[in-house]
């Protein structure tokens, strides 16, 4: 795995970019977050889907 160095202004660009992404594709992805009840639930439903 070969990393990369991220700058704050390829930051803020994603950044204004996700802001275009409908609610519906990010409720989808494969990351977790909000409060640990809300990334337990999302993994809850990965192991249940057979992920």
């Amino acid at each position: 795995m070969t990393s990369k160095l991220v700058f704050p202004r390829d930051v803020e660009a994603w950044l204004a970019k996700s802001k275009e992404l409908p609610d519906e594709v990010v409720e989808k992805a494969l990351f977790a977050y909000g409060t640990h009840d809300d990334v337990i639930e999302k993994l809850e439903k990965y192991v249940k889907a057979g992920c």
